[in-house]
């Protein structure tokens, strides 16, 4: 009984077995749409996403109203796109984060690896080593999977890679932008970019600062 319906005015999510519900959301209302997959979801062929409207300013504590749509085939999943959003223009820019958030990232799984290595018995120093292999790959192929696709009106932002993540949203929906760093990113010329919409932040780590100065006015003049 699970269904989405799409009309001029919105789209509607009805379903239920012993309790029915109805849920819509105006078009012009979206304000970011997420996809995340699992890799059994993309062996069977689909993924789960999320359609996010604003959240209400009295409860600004709270995250942003969502309505999960489950199970999406890929051309399903394109039509949705198509209804949300403009088609992506040809010309984008793609901006990969620096090799400085994979050595973070290999640096704190290795400590937390360091102490089974050092004071573990013979077995647990094999299982310490194994662990730390499969830490280090996890790490090099999320930090493979991350990339933000930015075009004059749009962003996208992959990140994942067992469990995949994209978000996607209008940049003159965007609130504020905000760009932060710390000593050892300063030496770098390095960002944190974080767009913040009605129904919650885009983050962007570790991007040359001169991107992330110029993803800000673009933002920004959208």
């Amino acid at each position: 009984k699970l269904q989405v319906r799409a009309q001029a005015e919105g789209l509607e999510l009805s379903g239920g077995l012993l309790k029915k519900f109805e849920f819509k959301i105006p078009l012009h209302k979206v304000q970011m749409l997420e996809g995340s997959s699992s890799v059994l979801q993309r062996l069977v062929g689909f993924e789960t996403f999320k359609i996010h409207q604003a959240r209400a300013q009295t409860d600004a504590a709270q995250g942003g109203v969502n309505m999960a749509i489950p199970g999406l085939e890929h051309d399903h999943a394109e039509r949705l796109n198509a209804m949300l959003f403009p088609p992506m223009p040809e010309e984008v820019d793609e901006i990969r984060p620096h090799s400085l958030m994979l050595a973070r990232m290999l640096i704190f799984r290795t400590l937390a690896v360091l102490p089974l290595l050092i004071w573990g018995g013979a077995w647990m120093r094999f299982g310490g080593v194994l662990w730390g292999a499969w830490l280090a790959w996890a790490a090099i192929n999320q930090y493979r999977g991350v990339q933000l696709t930015v075009s004059e009106g749009q962003l996208r932002l992959r990140t994942g890679w067992l469990r995949q993540k994209h978000v996607r949203t209008e940049l003159r929906k965007a609130q504020r932008v905000v760009l932060s760093e710390s000593w050892l990113m300063r030496r770098r010329a390095l960002a944190h970019a974080r767009i913040y919409t009605a129904a919650g932040p885009v983050v962007v780590r570790y991007i040359p600062k001169s991107i992330a100065a110029g993803l800000r006015d673009l933002v920004l003049f959208q």
